[in-house]
């Protein structure tokens, strides 16, 4: 698997965990994905369980974006790829 492929398919994978989902089950409370917005994103989940609850997955949120592309742009793991391949860890 090429250097590219894995930075592709690792910021997918970190993308597509729903922490509003995961923190809703966490809290024991309603699931979110059914009110309000029915998105699992900070916002709703802000809304529907308080901040206690939705600045963590803001901050999940915030950094499931940020640390593929700093690794990246970084060069922390050995891809043999230019910084400008943040670019595609951030698409």
């Amino acid at each position: 698997m090429t250097g590219l492929a894995i930075v592709v398919l690792f910021s997918y994978l970190l993308g597509a965990v729903p922490a509003g989902w995961i923190v809703a089950r966490i809290s024991g409370k309603q699931d979110i994905r059914e009110h309000g917005s029915g998105a699992t994103g900070a916002t709703n989940t802000w809304r529907l369980l308080g901040w206690r609850w939705g600045i963590p997955v803001m901050a999940f949120d915030f950094f499931k974006g940020f640390v593929p592309v700093y690794i990246i742009i970084k060069g922390a793991i050995d891809t043999g790829l230019s910084p400008e391949t943040g670019a595609v860890a951030a698409g």
